[in-house]
């Protein structure tokens, strides 16, 4: 069972860090706190990766609406490494979450270099700034970002191109036209089309 995952080995990094992917791909919000709540207690803050698990862990506690105890844990992540991408983004969801539009946007802009260079989630984290600037209706932002680090390298990851259509889907929601960005997404999408097979990400976005 996932729930068995990572769980008998509380110190060992890289089978938290598979456990909580799993979680997250599966779409199972409560052991993706539950998962890091259970083996904090086997580490502390001298120890290295710490910032690593309260970064995973202010995911979880955000997944669950505990957005206080989220955002906290994901700052102090970030004050302990300020290229924390997971834990960046967790605070950025808490800010989402709560309506902290302009928040947010502070957020991710005090230190962009960090989340966004040699990270392989940074383009879902250009994707929370851009959802920040849809809300506040600045489109010619959100197309300035979806043509530059969101989708302007024509990235064939599965993530980077479910990031790219779903902004564009919400924009076209609000009935904005996006020209023919939409071919360039599909083109990317048509040799793995097929049936749905990620509920984080096909349900979520």
């Amino acid at each position: 069972m996932l729930e068995d995952v990572a769980i008998a080995h509380p110190r060992d990094l890289l089978a938290l860090q598979v456990g909580h992917q799993l979680d997250f791909f599966t779409g199972h919000s409560r052991m993706l706190r539950d998962r890091i709540a259970r083996a904090l207690p086997e580490w502390s803050s001298d120890l290295p990766g710490w910032h690593t698990l309260l970064g995973m862990h202010a995911f979880g506690l955000e997944e669950m609406g505990d957005y206080a105890a989220a955002e906290s844990a994901g700052r102090e992540a970030i004050g302990l490494e300020r290229r924390d991408a997971w834990a960046q983004h967790a605070v950025a969801h808490v800010m989402e979450m709560q309506g902290r539009t302009q928040d947010g946007i502070d957020w991710m802009r005090a230190d962009i270099v960090a989340w966004s260079e040699d990270n392989f989630f940074a383009v879902h984290n250009w994707w929370h700034l851009a959802l920040y600037h849809l809300e506040l209706g600045d489109i010619e932002e959100v197309l300035r970002l979806f043509d530059g680090p969101i989708y302007g390298a024509r990235s064939r990851v599965m993530l980077d191109m479910i990031d790219a259509a779903a902004l564009l889907w919400r924009l076209h929601l609000r009935g904005i036209d996006v020209g023919d960005r939409w071919q360039a997404v599909a083109d990317a999408f048509a040799p793995a089309a097929g049936p749905a097979t990620t509920p984080s990400t096909t349900c979520t976005r």
